[in-house]
């Protein structure tokens, strides 16, 4: 049975709640928020006798079943109101359907709901069964998550039937599972700023710490190995060649047998300007080997490096100050302890500043992405390089009256896929998604809206996008506001929509949801997603937390 969803305008600032009983015989308690008893006797429409502010939550549950044998069932029964509801059913019926399901990969306690009630609380794998009353609905949903948050399928549907296909399955804490560390080198020191990479049947982490001698901070290494589950140091000391100058912003680099690093770090002599820096890691010791000895690769103050690759060649990207604005420059690797220049400028604007410059490569070219001023806002701007000559760049924000930061790429399905932050009308800055198959006309796929990105909610600032493919889909994972920092991650379905994968609930995946929260990263690690980020623990001290997906 179904009733069509409706409701009626109220005017005075309260609404009533309401709906139709079906099939009953005998009498049942209705409760609204678990309080308004309300008696029914008979089938039809029905109304708690309270009126309720506009706007506010409702839930309508049956506090008693009727004693006739019968069993109802609430459906449609939870929401916000902000008119009369009416649209409430309560279905009752002799018959019993089974809901059942199992629970896979649980470490915690997990309170599972079916139509927000008749709670079930599980500490370990296991399999479950919700009743319902035949010919109406069912929705499984988890009303307390553990550290490792759960996911739902199969877990709504009409029961003409028995159902057995509902699965839960939860995210595991790799990272030492408890509530105050993390991987860092050293869990009395802040870390933050993560990024993952897997290379040759290893996990690398890497991040910038606090160093445990003195005030500068280090960019730090670790790599995780599924068949141990241990994260075992790979940095011997530190990267930074000079250990007494502050280095940050590490991005990893795969490239056939050889793994690189790139990040920022002060000069060794005065001014000690922030350079960029790369080294190549050495698999037998540990260590990293510096080019060019001490000589930086890019002149003046520099951030935000990243790697790339086309073929066999290595490029460098950063944002570099000429002396007036950032310009994002680019290098190549000559394979013999040398960098050329392969482009002074990419800016679209020399008169401008470009920042957060990413690469990915991409039918046999290396494209890159950026945001730049245009005197006004923010554009994200696309080029792209044969290995010979680069493009003019190209602006793919949705409106190019707002501002677009922090762009990333990545190539999935034959086609480029862009993400950035973009505010919209209101000024909420937004998940926005294009792809192209050719890297020069570009489609929106994440709905299309003026003003909805793939946020989990429109209203809530995001920011930081990841792009990652694992087990064959296309993942983005970033951090979004609700009161604190959430780390969300959703699951693209091939056209234009989002499946939130981090539980679907208000919060994300932090190990605490209340505390503050960095720049999350995300890999593909032995066919499933692997996700990190930073986070403050009861101390106050920010770990690099990691979290394997049970997809």
């Amino acid at each position: 049975l179904n009733a069509d969803a409706s409701v009626s305008i109220s005017c005075d600032g309260t609404v009533t709640i309401g709906g139709k009983v079906y099939g009953l015989n005998g009498s049942i308690t209705l409760q609204n928020n678990a309080a308004n008893d309300l008696s029914v006797s008979s089938s039809g429409d029905f109304v708690f006798a309270d009126n309720f502010s506009m706007g506010s939550s409702y839930l309508v549950t049956i506090s008693s079943q009727p004693s006739s044998g019968q069993t109802c069932t609430p459906n449609n029964n939870s929401g916000r109101a902000t008119d009369n509801i009416t649209s409430v059913e309560i279905i009752c019926s002799q018959t019993l359907r089974s809901i059942s399901g199992s629970i896979s990969d649980l470490t915690g306690t997990l309170v599972l709901q079916n139509n927000y009630g008749g709670d079930q609380t599980f500490t370990s794998n296991d399999n479950f069964t919700f009743y319902v009353a035949d010919n109406s609905s069912y929705n499984v949903t988890v009303k307390s998550q553990p550290a490792g948050k759960c996911n739902v399928s199969n877990g709504t549907g009409p029961a003409t039937e028995n159902v057995d296909n509902v699965s839960v399955n939860c995210w595991n804490l790799v990272d030492g599972g408890n509530s105050l560390d993390g991987i860092n080198y050293n869990n009395l020191k802040n870390a933050d700023n993560v990024t993952l990479y897997s290379f040759q049947s290893k996990l690398y982490a890497g991040w910038t710490e606090s160093s445990s001698y003195g005030s500068v901070t280090q960019v730090r290494v670790k790599r995780f190995d599924i068949s141990s589950s241990v994260w075992e140091t790979a940095d011997y000391n530190g990267i930074p060649m000079e250990g007494s100058r502050d280095s940050v912003d590490l991005n990893l680099l795969g490239n056939g047998n050889d793994f690189y690093g790139v990040w920022v770090e002060k000069n060794y002599a005065s001014p000690f300007m922030p350079s960029i820096r790369v080294a190549k890691f050495d698999n037998q010791t540990l260590t990293w080997v510096k080019y060019i000895s001490y000589s930086a690769i890019s002149d003046n103050l520099s951030k935000s490096p990243d790697l790339g690759s086309l073929g066999s060649n290595i490029y460098a990207i950063w944002s570099e100050y000429n002396g007036s604005k950032q310009q994002i420059r680019v290098k190549k690797f000559n394979g013999n302890n040398s960098w050329s220049v392969d482009k002074a400028s990419l800016n679209n604007s020399q008169s401008q500043d470009a920042l957060n410059p990413t690469m990915e490569e991409f039918n046999n070219k290396l494209y890159a992405v950026w945001q730049e001023s245009n005197g006004t806002v923010d554009q994200i701007r696309v080029a792209s390089t044969d290995g010979t000559n680069w493009g003019s760049s190209t602006g793919i924000n949705l409106s190019s009256s707002k501002d677009g930061k922090n762009p990333n790429l990545i190539t999935f399905d034959s086609k480029l896929f862009a993400a950035w932050t973009e505010n919209n009308a209101s000024g909420h800055s937004q998940i926005r998604v294009k792809s192209s198959s050719d890297g020069s006309t570009w489609t929106s796929v994440d709905g299309n809206d003026a003003n909805k990105g793939i946020n989990k909610d429109y209203r809530n600032n995001a920011s930081h996008p990841k792009l990652v493919v694992a087990n064959s889909n296309l993942y983005a994972v970033w951090l979004e506001e609700n009161g604190s920092t959430q780390v969300r991650v959703a699951q693209f379905d091939n056209s234009s929509s989002w499946t939130f994968k981090d539980g679907d609930g208000f919060d994300g995946l932090n190990v605490n949801t209340a505390r503050v929260t960095g720049k999350a990263s995300a890999a593909e690690y032995n066919n499933q997603l692997y996700v990190a980020w930073s986070e403050t623990n009861d101390n106050n001290t920010t770990q690099i937390r990691v979290a394997r997906a049970p997809f």
